[in-house]
């Protein structure tokens, strides 16, 4: 294998962090509650251009589904809506290194501007901002909206299908990229260990490099939780080396990446289903 398929890996690998958390968002979305999400907003379109007839019958239809989401689903927030997209700052962890320090010395010099922009770029981490629907709250707003339109108040009707609209939350959840990288890192060795073991141990290097990484960039509280997962990476190196090495070895520390990376996500502004 080239170099040039190493980097490629590499590449694949930083991809797929994004595409694969993605992929799970928009799984998690409640389709039929999107639907609705998105039919209110024309309802709004529909008063502002006078069709009014059109905008009772569509107010009528969301307040059926609503209530039939209300019934089935038994929770108060269902999501309808998730943008992911990524913030890089630094990707290097010899860059990262010289960043911390150059932080640190700014606030020893009680230097808070320039220590506040370095910590700034400190960062390199998936952003998820989840768009949650509270189904009582918007379901009471629209059922009140509903009997204003049908006695043609439709300045009250649109007061409050902006109250129902202003009901939905934001949920913003913060994953440490180079931790869900190394996930993926540690997969693409396991495919070529056989057939390409030096290529394999360089990608498991890398992987130690983005754990290591995440640590220096702060995202890793308990350092003690990734020690072992570093040294079971550099064990697999020397196995792999040596012919030694086992599927289900690469397996497991992926598993363990995994439970690391779930520890250390971050979501603000969180609600629950009570």
């Amino acid at each position: 294998m080239t170099k040039a398929t190493v980097k490629e890996i590499k590449k694949r690998a930083q991809e797929a962090a994004v595409k694969e958390t993605r992929r799970v968002e928009e799984e998690k979305i409640l389709r039929e509650a999107a639907e609705v999400y998105v039919a209110l907003g024309e309802v709004v379109k529909l008063i502002s251009n006078g069709k009014f007839e059109d905008a009772l019958r569509g107010l009528e239809s969301i307040q059926n589904k609503l209530e039939k989401l209300y019934r089935e689903e038994g929770v108060k927030y269902v999501p309808v809506r998730s943008l992911v997209y990524e913030f890089i700052g630094v990707d290097t962890l010899d860059e990262a290194t010289r960043l911390v320090e150059d932080a640190r010395r700014a606030l020893e010099e009680n230097d808070l501007i320039k220590a506040r922009d370095i910590l700034n770029i400190l960062r390199n981490e998936i952003i998820i901002d989840t768009y949650v629907l509270p189904i009582g709250i918007f379901k009471e707003a629209v059922e009140l909206a509903s009997e204003f339109a049908r006695l043609n108040d439709w300045v009250k009707a649109l007061n409050s299908i902006n109250m129902a609209l202003e009901s939905i939350k934001v949920t913003q959840t913060i994953i440490p990229r180079p931790l869900l990288e190394a996930y993926y890192l540690v997969d693409e060795a396991s495919r070529i260990y056989e057939e390409n073991p030096d290529d394999a141990i360089e990608i498991l290097a890398y992987a130690r490099s983005r754990i290591e990484l995440a640590k220096t960039l702060g995202y890793v509280k308990d350092e003690k939780s990734i020690k072992p997962i570093l040294e079971r990476i550099e064990k697999l190196e020397k196995d792999v080396k040596g012919k030694k090495a086992k599927k289900k070895t690469f397996q497991d520390i992926q598993k363990d990446i995994e439970e690391v990376k779930e520890k250390e996500t971050r979501t603000t502004k969180e609600v629950k289903n009570e």
